[in-house]
């Protein structure tokens, strides 16, 4: 598991940085603390559901009968194919968290992921964006299409849903 992911973002946020408001595209997020615990298992969970009514449509089977004639990988391009797994990992935690969710699921889960970025203080921030500690305020700037990228990502590097 990486210890932090960084995501530019594609709707960028004005961000208070020395009394001027920039305009900031890249974001780092650091793993959750032990502390932060309960939000990850509550996320963890409503993203479980997700993920397990959309496994019981017919779009994971479209998939794996799409992917069935995939060959043994050689180790040269383990490396890339690590990249390649994370990527398609987040993909599919994307599609299903956006079509297998209703409105209380979201909720619970945009709260989570709102409480563990602006968790941490400005010393030791859990998430920054333009170098500064992120907050719930600037957290409800994000877009609609960065918000669910960014829960995708966090679930595929951080929850133990993400591992293989």
């Amino acid at each position: 598991m990486k210890n932090k992911f960084e995501y530019t973002l594609k709707d960028p946020i004005n961000v208070a940085i020395d009394g001027e408001q920039i305009e900031c595209f890249d974001i780092i997020v650091k793993s959750p603390r032990p502390k932060d615990r309960e939000q990850c298992l509550i996320l963890e969970s409503y993203i479980g559901q997700a993920l397990l009514e959309f496994a019981s449509t017919d779009f994971i089977m479209k998939n794996k009968n799409e992917g069935s004639n995939n060959s043994k990988k050689s180790d040269a391009t383990e490396d890339t194919e690590d990249t390649e797994d994370i990527e398609d990992l987040i993909s599919g935690r994307k599609t299903a968290i956006l079509y297998c969710s209703d409105e209380k699921r979201i909720r619970g889960i945009i709260n989570c992921l709102r409480q563990l970025f602006s968790a941490g203080n400005r010393e030791n921030p859990q998430a920054t964006i333009g170098g500064e500690k992120f907050t719930s305020p600037l957290f409800d700037e994000i877009s609609y299409r960065d918000i669910a990228d960014l829960i995708a990502r966090y679930s595929a590097h951080f929850l133990s849903l993400g591992l293989k």
